[in-house]
């Protein structure tokens, strides 16, 4: 680990570690750090007040600092908040002999009331990593959808996460690092302002653009990100900048949009409109008839289906056609059914 070559007028070296602190004439600070720790000890990162500085320590991944003034600062990883309390320092030299005043540092204690900061879930994994990062304006996130495996989505503006190109809507992991996993990013002139969790992980977002003449647009994004082209709402706003602010998604599929657009999808619809959702095909067992077994899909109205078969799970043939009812249902009886021990059931709508 060297340190950089234009650094002069040090008066003292103190070294942790993975880190090494200077202090120079001029009662500055700096550090530096093996690159695996080099964003939490450069020189940009420490913290504030470190000026007028007489005397520096370092332990494993922290440091301390005495100002002339007899007041200490610390900083790092290994003062842990579970040693609360308030404890009396002196600066010594390597014999042992005191060369300051004694003074006192205080150690807030682990907060764990209702409301105070959990401080397992973070970002920046304890000021390892940058953590939400806005190249032209400071990260902003405005919604949160949590999902069963504890994983959280946010929405929002920022640029990267942890140095990785993330725009607009993320994932992070159950601590609140970044899951690379999921893929979405939008371009750098859109924020995503809306979003809402379907049933079976797919996602509903949408958001607003930068520039005037553009239209923002809704997105419907499969579990890991990626975007689903089948799904396309785009909104105009005759005057000023067009958004979509808020989604409903309803028990029936729809999806109910709202904010700043005159129209969607060139068709005239002024601040709030319905879309038609992704409305998944349900398939209940009604149970054995004399014509054979009875089953009844439930999905969209007037969607058209192929019911297939199968023994084994492994290989299937089509058994019929069907179209739903005006609302939305309707019924198969599969007459071979009663011919094996067991019969396995699915339904998949028609390419057209």
């Amino acid at each position: 680990m060297q340190p950089p070559a234009d650094w002069t007028s040090v008066v003292k070296i103190a070294c942790g570690n993975d880190h090494a602190l200077a202090l120079q004439q001029d009662h500055a600070v700096s550090a530096w750090a093996f690159s695996a720790f080099g964003s939490a000890w450069g020189q940009t990162n420490l913290p504030a007040g470190l000026s007028n500085v007489v005397a520096i320590a370092s332990g494993t991944r922290h440091g301390l600092a005495l100002r002339a003034d007899g007041t200490v600062l610390s900083w790092g990883k290994s003062v842990e908040l579970t040693h609360a309390g308030e404890y009396a320092l002196a600066v010594a030299n390597a014999f042992g002999s005191v060369t300051s005043r004694t003074a006192t540092l205080t150690v807030r204690p682990l907060p764990t009331g209702p409301g105070s900061l959990d401080i397992a879930f973070d970002p920046t994994a304890a000021g390892t990593m940058p953590g939400l990062e806005g190249e032209s304006l400071p990260p902003f996130v405005g919604a949160l959808a949590s999902q069963a495996d504890g994983k959280l989505l946010i929405r929002g503006r920022w640029d990267r996460i942890n140095g990785v190109v993330r725009r607009g809507l993320a994932r992070l992991n159950a601590d609140g690092t970044l899951d690379p996993s999921f893929q979405f990013s939008c371009s750098n002139d859109l924020t995503v302002v809306s979003l809402v969790r379907q049933p079976h992980g797919r996602i509903l977002t949408a958001g607003t653009v930068s520039d005037f003449g553009r239209d923002a647009g809704s997105y419907l994004l499969n579990p890991d990100g990626t975007v689903d082209s089948r799904f396309q709402t785009w909104v105009h706003a005759d005057q000023g900048l067009p958004q979509v602010a808020a989604m409903l998604l309803r028990s029936d599929g729809q999806i109910l949009i709202g904010g700043w657009f005159s129209s969607v999808n060139q068709i005239p619809a002024n601040a709030v409109a319905r879309l038609q959702g992704e409305i998944l095909p349900v398939l209940r067992a009604l149970g054995q008839s004399a014509q054979g077994f009875r089953v009844e899909l439930t999905g969209r109205p007037e969607a058209v289906s192929w019911f297939e078969a199968s023994t084994n799970l492994a290989h299937w043939a089509v058994a019929g056609c069907v179209t739903n009812s005006a609302t939305g249902n309707c019924e198969f009886t599969d007459p071979a059914a009663s011919e094996n021990s067991w019969r396995f059931f699915r339904a998949r709508p028609t390419a057209h």
